[in-house]
């Protein structure tokens, strides 16, 4: 998923008490070997977690979870809807552990949805030519994940991706809201764009 998994990482963090203002110094960074730079390499310093997420810092996503801890993160992942198993090192933090589009769909709606998780399915109901139903979809209660400021913060911080960010091309006409984030990873091999409005995920 690239920096799409991010918002999962600022969650986490925000759970452990940080606000979308805490500070933390963009720099070179170096987890027992493992240094991971910036696109372009470049550094701004001190920036506060929604300006790191508006600009995608690989060097303050790698701190906070290394802040949080591998095993808080993934558990953070699965709550939100991750249901891939996801690899027990830092550089999940960039995206870095394969997981399915499915997975990515469901863990922003639960942003979109205010800490709500919903289960997202393609078929509901298949009817046969006799008449009969051969299959219909069970409904699920809906589940409370994630706290509702917290996850109304990072839809306030993933609107900014798309205000001001990395994701400024995905704004839509006559200034409708959206907020999403974009991921890539191997040069380009994968170029994701997850995002939402009030009522669509996409």
């Amino acid at each position: 998923p690239g920096s799409t998994f991010k918002p999962i990482v600022y969650a986490a963090a925000l759970e452990t008490g940080m606000t979308p203002n805490t500070i933390r110094v963009d720099k070179p960074v170096n987890f027992s070997g493992w240094r991971p730079r910036n696109f372009g390499n470049n550094y701004s310093g001190a920036v506060t977690l929604s300006t790191a997420l508006t600009r995608s810092i690989n060097t303050i996503a790698a701190q906070l979870a290394s802040e949080v801890g591998v095993d808080k993160l993934i558990s953070t992942a699965h709550r939100l809807g991750i249901e891939s198993n996801l690899p027990r090192h830092l550089a999940i933090s960039l995206g870095a552990g394969e997981v399915t589009l499915m997975d990515m769909t469901r863990t922003y709606a639960t942003f979109a949805n205010d800490g709500v998780r919903v289960e997202p399915y393609l078929i509901e109901r298949i009817d046969t030519t006799r008449g009969t139903i051969a299959f219909e979809r069970l409904t699920h209660a809906p589940t409370q994940v994630y706290d509702t400021m917290r996850a109304r913060q990072m839809t306030a911080m993933l609107s900014d991706v798309v205000a001001f960010g990395t994701g400024h091309r995905a704004q839509l006409a006559n200034g409708r809201e959206a907020a999403g984030k974009t991921g890539t990873s191997q040069k380009f091999h994968d170029a994701w764009f997850i995002g939402y409005t009030a009522d669509i995920i996409c």
